[in-house]
């Protein structure tokens, strides 16, 4: 994979999407396969993506991170694999789409996803900046993030505050 390419795709999953179920393999479309989504929400930081929410109709929100390891493989070489699980992107990204809001891609189960960009997250991006020295709220949501995952702040602190900064947009 070329480095040019890596970090455009990296920069572009950067940030906080919501997961919504495309297919499942065996299974007719509207199956209740969208409510019994494992993951409902994905937050992208670094090489690093964490999954939370969903687990079906009463389940206790789930979470899980994953290391991202972008790669080729000779048997699919377009495909671009984003972990060790097979996961894969279906949709380009490359300097002619660098920011997508919808990336559709495959689990390493076969399901199809789709990650859509949170629409709060682009208000925030849009937002610009704040007051002197704060940086922008994305830079803020991300710093969050890194927090959270160095285990220094809890999600339910990481909740709170990123809501404080969204609702400063």
């Amino acid at each position: 994979m070329h480095p040019d390419e890596y970090e455009i795709i990296k920069a572009a999953l950067q940030g906080e999407w919501q997961v919504v179920p495309l297919s499942m393999p065996g299974h007719a479309q509207n199956n209740g396969y969208q409510k019994n989504v494992a993951f409902q929400k994905v937050m992208v930081s670094g090489l690093k993506y964490s999954m939370y929410g969903g687990g079906g109709q009463g389940a206790a929100a789930a979470q899980t991170e994953q290391e991202i390891q972008f790669s080729r493989a000779q048997s699919c070489p377009n495909c671009i694999f984003i972990d060790g699980w097979g996961s894969y992107l279906e949709t380009e990204i490359s300097a002619s789409n660098p920011n997508p809001t919808e990336v559709k891609m495959k689990n390493g189960l076969g399901y199809g996803l789709m990650w859509k960009r949170e629409q709060a997250f682009l208000n925030a991006q849009q937002g610009g900046s704040t007051a002197a020295g704060q940086g922008n709220a994305v830079d803020r949501i991300k710093q969050l993030t890194e927090m959270k995952f160095q285990g220094l702040i809890t999600e339910a602190e990481f909740e709170q505050k990123k809501a404080k900064i969204l609702e400063s947009v």
